[in-house]
């Protein structure tokens, strides 16, 4: 009896090995790895989704620094304006940059409910030399377009340009209006001219008058600009890149470059 017994349990042994390495448990244990990694995939899609959607929700409204919410909607604005929705489906940052850059001149609404007021008041704060913006649409909205348009205007130092007396009186903004209605001008002129433009295109920068050696010894009135970017102070010096070539966005001391002496910031306007 107990042989039999032992027989038996062998061959159901047997019969259970054969039965797992058979196609049919094979096959089964392919689909249940099958659906963990279906599942697996389906979860790390559903996450890769939210992730999408979430960066799509956010929102820009800044534009050189100005918040802009209370007069845009960037729903509102793509979904009500015809160019907008044409260009600016799906590309939030583009939108808010091309609204604060030229809608906003327009009056272009872009937003439910505004107040009028608040938009005159950001118009004023997103640009502040509104004469500026013919040029830079003309040249480009771009710090180096900007500055080579600036530097690259007939040289002209008539009495009424001289400043051999300081404090320095005359605002960068006095340089603008001249060598904008006169087409030529000096240093002063040219870098009144760039200070405005860069400063309507919201970046950090100041004429800056001063003094630089000659060839002869002597020292004589001479200004160039000072720009920050990311805590980075560089000069740009368009009468000299106009004679020279260099002069755009470089460290004091640089070789090749002018020895800035006795520098005083020029106000704005």
């Amino acid at each position: 009896m107990k042989h039999q017994y032992k027989v038996t349990f062998m061959i159901l042994s047997v019969a259970a090995i054969l039965f797992l390495m058979s196609p049919a448990s094979v096959f089964a244990e392919t689909r249940k790895a099958s659906g963990a990694d279906t599942a697996g995939d389906t979860a790390a899609s559903s996450k890769k989704k939210a992730v999408s959607k979430k960066k799509r929700k956010k929102k820009y409204t800044k534009y050189n620094g100005v918040d802009l919410s209370e007069i845009y909607d960037f729903d509102f604005y793509v979904k009500h304006n015809k160019y907008a929705k044409k260009h600016f489906k799906n590309k939030p940052k583009e939108a808010i940059k091309y609204f604060g850059r030229y809608a906003i001149r327009r009056g272009t609404r872009a937003r439910a409910k505004y107040s009028k007021k608040t938009y005159r008041k950001l118009y004023r704060e997103t640009h502040p030399y509104p004469q500026a913006d013919k040029i830079l649409d003309k040249v480009g909205w771009k710090l180096k377009p900007a500055f080579t348009y600036s530097a690259f205007h007939r040289a002209y130092h008539g009495p009424e340009l001289r400043e051999w007396s300081r404090p320095y009186k005359r605002t960068s903004m006095w340089y603008f209006n001249f060598l904008k209605n006169n087409r030529r001008g000096n240093c002063y002129s040219k870098a009144g001219m760039f200070t405005i433009l860069a400063t309507e295109m919201g970046y950090d920068i100041t004429q800056i008058g001063g003094l630089i050696p000659h060839s002869n010894g002597v020292r004589g009135p001479h200004s160039w600009v000072e720009i920050t970017i990311k805590g980075k102070t560089y000069v740009c010096d368009p009468s000299y890149y106009s004679q020279r070539g260099i002069g755009y966005m470089f460290r004091y001391g640089t070789k090749g470059t002018y020895r800035y002496e006795s520098p005083h910031r020029m106000k704005k306007d």
